[in-house]
Formats: structure tokens, sequence, C-alpha cells
């Protein structure tokens, strides 16, 4: 059986959702339409997400990554996925991975971005007064607006760029934590860091670019697009500059539309939420 789909290092043998989705993000390969029916292909009969590859249960970051690459579904399916995703938040107010998985704020992230891509109303499929009560768990007890992936967890910009892009869609948006924030772990030579000011790396640099474009806040394009060219080579796209550039299908999606947008101040990057 040939699949469409395409995986972090074996294509050949198998493939997954998040890096399909990948490559339609990124237009590489010119069978964007093929992809999206293999994506379709992985919406379960018995659970209305997308599931990560065949035979695995549905997964919110999938879900949210297959309809940011263009996944259309009919009124049918949609419906499906809306009532899928409620059934998802748990009683902590958060979002896990999928369904009984413990809460954290990529599949936080993840599900408001699912609403947004089905056109709801966050409020009807998810409790926004819970959601925004499990973020806040989520914050420092030391330090105002910095927020950790989980309860407990160090805090870091990742994270809360995700927190500070949900409130400003569902509440309303913070610009001085997020010039705080950014401003803090912005890296000289171009691109941000997780934690510090000392070594940028991509997804860290991807989320500051979402939390600025969903503010309207000012990027140095010139900055980050010094740090495009170093995480980009004629071998592949690198997580950092002292990664191997061999990140696969999900690290070039986040650098091609990092570097478009550096070019290009006009170009939506899209909604993503991985780690």
């Amino acid at each position: 059986m040939l699949l469409w789909g395409y995986t972090y290092r074996q294509p050949d043998t198998t493939a997954d959702a998040l890096s399909t989705a990948a490559v339609i993000l990124t237009g590489t390969d010119g069978r964007a339409d093929e992809h999206r029916s293999w994506l379709r292909g992985c919406l379960l009969p018995n659970e209305a997400g997308i599931m990560y590859m065949p035979a695995r249960g549905a997964e919110i970051r999938c879900t949210s990554w297959a309809l940011a690459a263009g996944v259309t579904l009919d009124d049918r399916d949609r419906n499906r996925v809306a009532a899928w995703l409620t059934t998802l938040q748990n009683p902590d107010g958060g979002f896990g991975y999928w369904e009984g998985r413990g809460s954290d704020v990529v599949s936080s992230t993840a599900a408001v971005d699912i609403a947004r891509a089905l056109g709801a109303r966050p409020g009807d499929l998810i409790d926004i007064e819970r959601l925004l009560s499990f973020l806040e768990s989520c914050g420092s007890s030391d330090h105002l607006a910095r927020y950790a992936v989980v309860p407990g967890a160090p805090t870091g910009l990742r994270a809360t760029a995700k927190v500070l892009r949900i409130r400003a869609y569902l509440t309303a948006p913070d610009y001085e934590a997020a010039e705080s924030l950014l401003d803090e772990h912005e890296v000289h030579g171009g691109g941000w860091a997780d934690r510090g000011h000392r070594l940028p790396d991509l997804l860290t640099t991807f989320e500051s670019v979402l939390l600025s474009d969903a503010l309207g806040l000012p990027i140095d394009e010139a900055a980050l697009l010094r740090f495009c060219d170093r995480v980009h080579t004629e071998r592949g796209t690198a997580w950092s500059p002292l990664a191997p550039p061999d990140g696969g299908p999900l690290a070039e999606c986040l650098g091609y539309h990092l570097t478009r947008r550096a070019m290009n101040p006009s170009h939506v990057v899209p909604a993503l939420s991985l780690s």
C-alpha cells in the first residue's frame, strides 16, 4: 500500500500527520492535494480528531496542524471535530495531547487554534473561564506574566508566549507583558531564546513572531533574517545555530515561514503549536 504522507526520517516506510502537514505548509513537493487527502483519511470514525499516524489515537496538535495545512472538512466532519474538542477539556480546565492525557499549555493552545480554524466562537467549544484558570496555574509564583508548560515546571518564553497569545484572543492583549518578555529573551544577533538571551532556537523564535504579530508588535526583520540564515543550510534547517542541520520537515516548515515573514512583513505565519 502506497502512502503519500511524510515521516521524520523514512518516508518510504511510514508516515505521520505532523510531518505531512509541515510539507504541505512548506509547499515543497507539489503534491499538496494528495497529502491533504491522506490527512483527511486520518480522521477517525469513532474519534473525530486527526490521528498522528495510522492505528494511533486522535491527537490535538495533529488536528490543529492539519487544519492549518488547509485540510477541508464537510459540515458533518466539522461538527464531529467540534464535538470531539469539547470532550478533551480536562477537569482542571486545560487540554492534553489526546483524551485522558494531562493538561499542558501546548495542547491548550492547539485547542484554541482548532476552534478558530473551525470558525467557531471559542466560548461555544471551550469553557474559557476554566481554561484561563488552568493557564494561571502554570504561572510563576515569583515572576508576573511568566508561565511554564505544566504547573510547577520551569518557566520560559515559549510557554509564556502561548499563554499571552491565548489571552489576547480570549480576553484582551497584555502589551506590557509581551514587550517585556520579548525584550528579555531577544538575542542580539537575531532570534529569541527560551531562557536567558544567549542561544536562540527555532521553536522559540517562531513563538515570538506569532505573539508579536498577534499583538501587532514590531519585529526587526533584518535580525530575524540573520537568525534564519544561521539555522538554514543546503543540508536542511537546524533547530538552533548549534544543532545539526537535519531537523526534518517540521524544522523546514518553521524556518520557511520565518524566512518568508522576515522578507515580507505581510506574510501570515500559521498558528502552529509543537513544543
